[in-house]
């Protein structure tokens, strides 16, 4: 029909369109983003220093170690007793291993993972 002047493609526009659609939601959602992280540090700021204000309002101390309990004695304190403190009893080598100090511990920190054996009343 017209063969000195051939009809444009349709479909070039329509990926520039997709593109550009894309381009400027990729963009508003880094802003968003961008702008999400500072205000929301600036909000805990403030309500931070609202309640630090009113704890000294009360006389209560902000310091952490204030608030918290003096520490628990060893008999009161069930991380201490014998079942549970081989738990702790570890270090770490040069390379990052685990070293236990007693192989026992060793089994006991293992034992919740390992498979039950099966019972001979199942049987």
């Amino acid at each position: 029909m017209y063969p000195n002047n051939p009809p444009a493609k349709q479909s070039t526009g329509l990926y520039f369109w997709a593109i550009r659609i894309l381009l400027i939601s990729g963009a508003t959602l880094i802003l968003a983003a961008a702008l999400f992280y500072p205000i929301e540090n600036m909000r805990g700021h403030r309500a931070l220093k609202q309640v630090q204000d009113e704890m000294a309002r009360r006389g209560l101390g902000t310091n952490w170690t204030t608030l918290i309990g003096p520490p628990v004695p060893a008999e009161d304190n069930l991380a201490m007793h014998p079942v549970f403190r081989g738990l702790s009893d570890y270090y770490y080598d040069p390379g990052g291993q685990v070293i236990w100090s007693s192989p026992k511990a060793l089994k006991r920190s293992t034992f919740p993972c390992q498979a039950f054996p099966a019972s001979p009343a199942a049987e």
